[in-house]
C-alpha cells in the first residue's frame, strides 16, 4: 500500500494549522465532488470527525444542511477555511 506524503504540520500552542499536501491522489475522489458528506470532508481537511465538528461548532466552517439529520459540507467552503488559516513563523 502506498502512503501519501500528506501532513498536518504542528505549529505552537493557540496557532492555526495549515494543510500541506504533496500528493493529489487520496483526495481526488473528495476534490471532484463539490459537496462532501462529514466522512468526505475530514478526508479532505485530514482531520478527526471530532475536529470538524468543533470548527463547525464554532463557525470556522460552513455546513449546509440537506435534512434534520444530514450534514453537507461545500468543497468551496472547505477550500475557503483551508485558504483563510495563517502559520505563525517559529
Amino acid at each position: 500500500m502506498h502512503k501519501s506524503k500528506s501532513s498536518i504540520i504542528p505549529l505552537a500552542r493557540g496557532a492555526s494549522r495549515r494543510l500541506v499536501t504533496s500528493a493529489v491522489g487520496e483526495q481526488a475522489a473528495v476534490a471532484a465532488c463539490e459537496r462532501c458528506t462529514p466522512v468526505e470532508a475530514c478526508e479532505y481537511l485530514r482531520i478527526s470527525r471530532q475536529t470538524l465538528r468543533r470548527y463547525t461548532a464554532d463557525g470556522r466552517i460552513a455546513v449546509h444542511r440537506y435534512s434534520s439529520q444530514k450534514l453537507i459540507y461545500r468543497k468551496s467552503d472547505l477550500d475557503q477555511f483551508i485558504g483563510g488559516m495563517k502559520i505563525e513563523a517559529a
